[in-house]
């Protein structure tokens, strides 16, 4: 291979690279002896070839030597004017794909900026195409330095649109470059300020692509103009552009939900849910279409079905609940055992959120239990307890009916769990005979679960209690449980029996009703969107992620796989301890374990500047502690300090409106919501947050009432989950209209990668043998400073309430903590080792993974 590269011929030196790209990346040492090669082809401008070939066989291999060695040379090249358009474009899609891998071998200078928005001037459009390729990933952290290029971006726009300069040759379906239109609408949609002129232009160009809608066409026409189409709708979706643009769009995409191609009609319903989602005041509009989206259950097409259900779960309304309920119920008769469970969720939901007489939730939730069995899970009919509890007058009638269904012939687990549940709770304010529920829940203890059999013999215990002359037959049953196989059953029957031969006052004491359970945001609800966030995730077409990874334009490598590698293969759950520990590489310790991905610093995770570790971990340290006080009014560094050891707080607030985010974090899914508080006088119209699409994280959105009335609040609420590692979370848009003057507020997310982390456990053993294998410096990250109070109880409070990770019970020396924790992304787990020492009179923390 070295003979191949070096060779004065073509062809040869061809295959060389070529060679290198298939059987090497950034983890072999072999690297290291063809970087100053490759380095001296790069900066080579009399040798175009070799020039392309090298910059190439760089991305290709990757890994963060070749990246930090070899992104400055790749740098000049794409702004060298001197250089071909060839050695630009391979150099932008190069850089695409070592900016992923390592972010920090970007460094924004003006020049570098400059440059990139040069490049978008070039005449030739692949230049530009892949100049915007890179412009679209810079983006995502940089959006304040990258404006330079958003005004370029729309003029461009209009040129492709309106001047008609574009050569036939990149004509496709009549279209003049539409792969390209399509990265300058994703570019404008990081652009929050707008003057007239700008928006009169973008607006013709929305207006132009709105208007393709013809799916009658050839082929490669109608392909051609979806692309178009969907475009503009998706930027005025992520921007909320105008309303009429929304009414309009939901107008074109109600008429395709009928087209015959399934492709066109999955696009439709997937772009008005988030439509409806991010403006909601559509709804009254898609009325005229839910006996179509009733037919779209029927179809054919699993992934078109989950598409409809998410669609009627976002545009049901009060007015509507009762009509969409009635058709899911009709249609969960016949589903699919894939369609059964999300159906039972949502139809819980808007039964819950909509209902205008409680009663009828429970007679829903009885219809669901039904009829969908072991599909419906144990949360819907743990929440009619919930919302029974909460509600005096619903609790005669619900454990009456109940009760009645639960008689029925074979009634399932699930009923019978409900049922016992309320009456042995309120049977006391029903008409049904004591003797008779005792008889059902002993009929019924035969065919039940042991959790629904631990549930009857309590309700029988209850009622003994509360009703004297069955207390009798109740211990007669009870007694014959004691010798249970089942040590629960066996446990509770001998408890029971002491208790029902106890004083009434200890009976009174022990038997107390349930108190009202706390009126908090559903569960169930919140279960819809995670999995609405994961549906998103699983049925994402392949081609939207090249489009939004332009790096895959630059050849893929096989990766080296080690068996001890970190993360090596995907875990469903953080739970599965064996799985995670293979992971972890914790099985046996490996010759020679593969590196994984750079790790960050723990500086590079917003504690800090990187150049001052010290500094940065001891702002951390003296942020840990800080529990439940809001942070000061937009000090962002202060709000950002609080959110590291808080999950909740103020984190905007101005003369107009008070904003309070909550982070609920169930792995490996966290909850964003933002509470908006009117503080004025009167009434605040356009109320909206947006977080904007970014690749290291899945977003689903819930939004809240875009009007608030004085004195009032509404809630925004985000379902996020991680895809891959990152180090600086994204930004977020907040705006309200207020005496008819528009407020738009740009401000960071304050949480880090670490919100997602959860605990693992380790024994001595197995944390030290993974310790020691982790010796790359790219694996691990290191940083000391000066002990301050107790520097043992700062190390612990930094690492449970920061980092996310439980101090582990080891035998270590004094002065030492240890912690181990998980991250599950969309690629895989993540292994994190944290180690806090006291060292030279030096507290000194260390993070590995």
């Amino acid at each position: 291979m070295v003979e191949l590269v070096a060779s004065n011929v073509f062809s040869e030196k061809q295959i060389g690279y070529i060679t290198l790209g298939v059987y090497l990346n950034g983890n072999y040492d072999l690297v290291t002896m063809f970087i100053e090669h490759f380095r001296k082809e790069i900066r080579n401008q009399e040798n175009e070839p070799g020039q392309c070939l090298a910059i190439a066989a760089a991305a290709n291999i990757g890994g963060r030597e070749i990246a930090e060695a070899l992104s400055g040379p790749i740098l000049q090249a794409l702004i060298n004017p001197k250089n071909s358009d060839f050695v630009k474009k391979t150099a932008c899609l190069a850089l695409c794909r070592l900016y992923r891998e390592t972010p920090s071998v970007i460094q924004l200078e003006p020049t570098f900026i400059e440059g990139l928005n040069q490049l978008l001037f070039s005449m030739n459009y692949g230049v530009q195409l892949s100049a915007a390729s890179l412009i679209l990933i810079l983006l995502q952290r940089y959006s304040d330095k990258m404006a330079l290029v958003l005004p370029t971006a729309l003029m461009q726009l209009g040129k492709i649109f309106f001047d008609g300069t574009v050569s036939p040759d990149y004509l496709y379906g009549r279209n003049p470059a539409p792969w390209l239109i399509l990265k300058y609408m994703r570019i404008l949609q990081y652009k929050t300020n707008w003057d007239e002129s700008e928006t009169d232009r973008i607006t013709r160009i929305l207006d132009n692509c709105l208007q393709k809608t013809d799916v009658s066409l050839a082929a490669k026409e109608v392909h051609s103009n979806l692309i178009l189409l969907f475009e503009a709708i998706n930027f005025i979706i992520a921007r909320q552009f105008s309303n009429q643009l929304m009414q309009r769009s939901a107008s074109i995409l109600g008429g395709f939900l009928n087209a015959k191609l399934s492709n066109v009609r999955y696009l439709a319903l997937e772009s008005l849910t988030r439509l409806v989602q991010a403006n909601p005041s559509i709804i009254p509009s898609l009325d005229q279409h839910r006996q179509t989206l009733y037919l779209a259950l029927r179809d054919p097409d699993n992934s078109i079905r989950r598409r409809t259900l998410s669609l009627l779960f976002a545009v049901c309304t009060k007015e509507s609940a009762e009509e969409i309920v009635h058709e899911l119920l009709n249609y969960l008769r016949f589903a699919d055992i894939t369609m059964r469970e999300p159906l039972c969720l949502k139809i819980a939901v808007m039964a819950e959120q909509f209902a205008e007489d409680p009663a009828w939730f429970v007679d829903v939730v009885l219809q669901l239990i039904t009829m969908a069995g072991d599909e419906c899970s144990d949360g819907v009919w743990h929440r009619v307890i919930q919302v029974v509890s909460n509600v005096q007058s619903l609790q005669r009638y619900a454990t009456m009916t109940s009760f009645g269904s639960m008689c029925a012939n074979n009634p399932h687990d699930r009923l019978i769990a409900l049922t016992a549940q309320l009456v042995g709770e309120y049977i006391q304010i029903t008409d049904i005979r004591p003797e008779e529920v005792i008889q059902e829940l002993i009929a019924k203890y035969k065919i039940a679960s042991d959790i629904s059999k631990g549930i009857i013999i309590t309700a029988l215990a209850k009622i003994g209690a509360k009703y004297p002359p069955g207390k009798q037959t109740v211990l007669e049953f009870i007694q014959t449980l004691t010798s249970s196989t089942n040590i629960d059953i066996q446990q509770r029957a001998i408890e029971y029996i002491t208790i029902l031969n106890a004083p009434p006052q200890v009976m009174q004491a022990v038997f107390k009703p349930i108190p009202p359970f706390e009126n908090k945001k559903s569960s169930l609800l919140r279960k819809v969107m995670l999995e609405q966030a994961e549906e998103g995730l699983e049925e994402e077409d392949e081609e939207d992620k090249n489009e939004e990874d332009p790096s895959k334009f630059v050849t893929q490598l096989p990766t080296k796989a080690a068996p001890a590698a970190p993360a090596a293969a995907p875990a469903p759950e953080p739970k599965n301890n064996a799985d995670a520990m293979d992971l972890l590489g914790l099985g046996s310790p490996a010759p020679a374990p593969a590196q994984p991905k750079p790790v960050a610093k723990p500086t590079d995770f917003g504690l800090g500047a990187p150049a001052t570790p010290q500094n940065a971990v001891t702002d951390l340290l003296s942020a840990a502690p800080v529990t439940n006080v809001p942070a000061p009014l937009n000090d962002k560094e202060a709000i950002k300090k609080h959110f590291l050891a808080n999950d909740q707080g103020l984190c905007f607030e101005d003369a107009n409106i008070a904003v309070n985010l909550s982070i609920q974090v169930n792995h490996p899914n966290a909850i964003l919501s933002f509470n908006i508080q009117n503080k004025t006088g009167g009434i605040l119209t356009n109320v909206g947050v947006h977080i904007p699409p970014v690749p290291f994280l899945a977003v689903q959105s819930k939004p809240g009432a875009t009007q608030i009335n004085r004195g009032e609040m509404t809630v925004f609420q985000f379902a996020l989950r991680v895809r891959q590692p990152f180090i600086d979370p994204p930004s977020y848009t907040l705006r309200y209209t207020w005496s008819e003057q528009s407020h738009n507020e740009v401000l960071d997310l304050p949480f880090n990668i670490f919100k997602f982390t959860a605990p693992f456990n380790m024994d001595y053993n197995n944390f030290f043998a993974r310790w020691g294998q982790l010796t790359s410096p790219a694996q691990q990250a290191t940083a000391s400073f000066n002990p301050v109070g107790d520097p043992t109880n700062q190390m612990k409070q930094v690492m449970t309430s920061v980092f996310k990770v439980p101090v582990l019970p080891l035998q270590v020396p004094p002065g030492n903590v240890c912690g181990a924790g998980i991250i599950n992304a969309e690629g895989g787990v993540l292994g994190i080792l944290c180690r806090f020492f006291i060292e030279n009179g030096k507290c000194n923390v260390q993070i590995k993974g």
